[in-house]
């Protein structure tokens, strides 16, 4: 199994952000503001695109927003891979804060790359998440 990690447009991300996180939503609904300046990537499974993630912000915060793996793929380390590098080129490029709202459901996972809840649980379109944070140049 060949795994690659590159940049994506954020075009590309929209059918797997829509698939996986707010399938009941229209696609519209996955397109968030500031897609056009943030960077985007993506993780394939040979050359099929099974995972996407989005770094908003500048060096001193970047948060990560709109993670996903296509469900077919969950759970064989497309996630890991994908974050462990993006944490990495964010962290190259001088980022401090890096931060996500994480859906209460994936806590543990984030936990796994020593990212640490922040606050109380609050809802998104009935969802529960957390803030959770991690300083890359710690």
């Amino acid at each position: 199994m060949l795994l690659k990690i590159e940049r994506i447009d954020w075009r590309e991300a929209l059918d797997i952000r829509h698939r996986v996180l707010w399938p009941h939503k229209a696609i519209e609904f996955c397109h968030v503001q500031g897609d056009e300046h943030a960077r985007h990537y993506g993780v394939y499974c040979e050359s099929l695109l099974v995972g996407v993630a989005s770094a908003f912000g500048a060096a001193g915060s970047v948060q990560l927003r709109k993670f996903a793996v296509d469900e077919a793929y969950q759970r064989q380390g497309f996630g890991r891979a994908l974050l462990k590098r993006l944490m990495a080129l964010e962290r190259e490029a001088g980022c401090v804060v890096f931060w996500c709202d994480a859906r209460e459901n994936a806590v543990g996972f984030y936990e796994g790359f020593v990212m640490r809840v922040e606050g109380e649980r609050f809802y998104k379109s009935s969802q529960p998440y957390f803030k959770m944070s991690i300083n890359l140049q710690a």
